[in-house]
């Protein structure tokens, strides 16, 4: 028969709680170094993710730059072609009022559709019918001696301006 006295006991009982509470403690910290693990690679997705969306935000800058400068290339193309065809009209214009007596008159546009700079407009009352052109600020100079009078717009497309500008220079 064995006699285990009672501090033995209680010391076996210790020693097997403490043993059992390490054991809980290993799988715990099993389980923490686990999702760490799994974390570190989260992170390390993540970060390959961001470097990605760094390279394309890069990119897209890139083709923001460059459709600026062909905007800004385009509008400066497209105000050109205005100065030279409001040359042309203009010189049409003093020819029309001065050599062939022609009404013609510069007016102001009211009305919110143009912007401030683009109010001026030439009126050229042709044979054919009415003619206009709306002429940037800064070009109002082309029209100076030229009688200013205000003028109704008969409503013209630009298509029907030009045929008529067409039809008047074609007669015989």
């Amino acid at each position: 028969m064995i006699i285990i006295e009672n501090g033995t006991v209680q010391d076996l009982q210790k020693l097997m709680s403490a043993q059992e509470r390490a054991e809980r403690l290993q799988a715990e910290l099993s389980a923490l170094q686990a999702e760490l693990s799994a974390l570190q690679e989260e992170h390390r997705a993540s970060l390959a993710v961001q470097e990605l969306w760094k390279e394309n935000l890069d990119q897209r800058e890139d083709e923001i730059i460059r459709l600026h400068k062909t905007l800004a290339d385009t509008i400066d193309a497209k105000n050109n072609a205005y100065k030279e065809r409001n040359k042309v009209v203009a010189a049409l214009a003093h020819i029309c009022c001065h050599v062939l007596c022609l009404p013609v008159y510069v007016t102001w546009h009211d009305g919110a559709e143009w912007e401030d700079d683009w109010r001026t407009v030439l009126f050229i009352q042709l044979p054919t019918g009415q003619a206009s052109w709306h002429f940037h600020d800064s070009e109002k100079d082309l029209l100076e001696n030229l009688p200013h009078r205000r003028v109704i717009w008969d409503g013209h497309t630009t298509e029907e301006k030009y045929q008529r500008l067409a039809a008047w220079w074609r007669k015989p």
